[in-house]
């Protein structure tokens, strides 16, 4: 599991809560954390909502889940 930090980032810039957020985007806070968190892929619509709300500059490419990094031991 990887974080979206640009996303985090992108959603603390405009100084909004997960909770508030989430409300603002109609779906549960628990949501937001694990679309943040790497946990959950959004649908379309979703992430098209979220782009919307987070205003210009912002896009699609904030959902892109960071490559994971290999183990320093192998």
């Amino acid at each position: 599991m990887s974080k979206r930090t640009h996303l985090i980032q992108a959603r603390e810039r405009l100084m909004l809560t997960r909770p508030q957020l989430a409300k603002q985007l109609g779906i549960g806070r628990v949501a937001v954390y694990r679309v943040e968190e790497g946990m959950r892929d959004p649908s379309a619509a979703l992430m098209r909502r979220w782009v919307k709300k987070l205003g210009p500059g912002a896009s699609m490419d904030l959902f892109k889940k960071p490559p994971q990094i290999a183990d320093a031991a192998e």
